[in-house]
This record gives structure tokens, sequence and C-alpha cells, in this order.
């Protein structure tokens, strides 16, 4: 008699391996989620600080330090992470159709798509592209060096009746042009990121295969 051990045992252990990536990736997107929310709002009261009380940029040096004391080892709270909080708010802060967008992607990705983009409708699309195919720090990065939005609007097949006159006259002059742009945590070793990339991207692949 066959032993239902040895011939049932493998499905059974995939289907547990496969709910515990589904439950990894949720969580995940929920510490992202939180993370870029966090993010924002300590930019918000950076900000507002610095503008309305005319704080001095010193500030984001003496709250970077405070921070890195309360809560030693932790490098999204760097200077230079605390900057990017601030850039993001206001970025953000009068455009109610991205903001609720951003919080679907990874802060890293965030601050490159701001940095790299030209406008708005440009940092939609990397943002919606990012969250549909789980696009990783590299990924995003390699798609604007290649210039992909402006690609990918030339070859719709419905360029001409969906997109306004004035926009394809500048979209079909900045593809003729030459056009090249560059945690959770932007200061986190890219040897470690890259890990945390490959790991997020099987599973964003083993999910669309389902």
């Amino acid at each position: 008699m066959t032993n239902p051990i040895t011939t049932e045992y493998q499905p059974f252990l995939k289907d547990i391996l496969e709910k515990i990536q589904i439950a990894r990736y949720n969580m995940l997107k929920t510490v992202s989620k939180e993370t870029v929310n966090l993010y924002r709002n300590i930019g918000k009261s950076v900000s507002e600080k610095v503008e309305q009380e005319q704080w001095g940029k010193s500030v984001v040096e003496q709250l970077s330090k405070d921070l890195q004391s309360e809560f030693p080892g932790i490098r999204g709270f760097s200077s230079r992470n605390i900057r990017r909080m601030m850039n993001f708010y206001d970025t953000y802060a009068k455009n109610e159709k991205l903001t609720p967008l951003v919080a679907e992607i990874g802060w890293v990705q965030n601050c490159i798509i701001i940095e790299k983009c030209k406008d708005e409708l440009e940092m939609e699309f990397y943002i919606k592209k990012t969250k549909e195919n789980g696009w990783s720090k590299f990924d995003l990065i390699d798609k604007i060096q290649q210039d992909y939005f402006h690609n990918n609007l030339l070859a719709q097949n419905n360029f001409e009746t969906t997109i306004s006159t004035e926009l394809k006259a500048r979209v079909a002059w900045e593809f003729v042009d030459d056009y090249n742009v560059e945690l959770i945590n932007p200061d986190q070793p890219i040897s470690e990121k890259e890990i945390e990339n490959t790991i997020v991207e099987n599973i964003v692949k083993f999910l669309q295969d389902m």
C-alpha cells in the first residue's frame, strides 16, 4: 500500500510555502505603506516649522542627531533622508490625485521618481507601473534611463485618440531628443537592498502567476 505521506506531502508543503510567501508579501506591503506615511508626516512637520516659524535649515541636522540618538541603528533618520521627507511632502502637498498613490510603492522608489521625473504625468506613470510590476530600485532606475515613459506612450495603439495634441507634440519632441536620467531606507547598503529586492520580485512574480 502506498504511503500517503510520500505521495501527498510535497503538494501539501508547496501549499504551506505559498501561504507563507503571500503572508510575507502582504506584511511587507503594510510596512512599506506605513513607512511612507511616517516619512510624509515627518516631512510635513519639518517643512511647516521651517516655513511658518522661520526655523533655519540647521533644524534638520539637529533633528537627525536627536532621532538617531533616540533610535540607534535606524539609518532612515539621517539628515539626508529627512531632507528627502521634506521634499516628498512639498511635492505632493497639493496634489490630491497622486497623494493616495505614493504610499503604494516603496520609499526608495518614491525618492527616485521625485528626483528624476520632469512632471506630474511622468511621475504618475512610474508610480503606477512600479506598483503594478513590483519594480525594485534598480528596475525603476533602468526604466527611467531607457525613457520607458515616452517609449510606452508612443507605442500605444490608442496614442492618437487618447493623448491631447499638446501632449503628443511634447512627448514626441522629448522622445527624439536625448533623454537620460539615476526600506524602506535609502541609506541601506546596496548588497542588502539587492537581496531584499530579489525576494520581493520573486514574490510578486509568484502572485502574478497565480
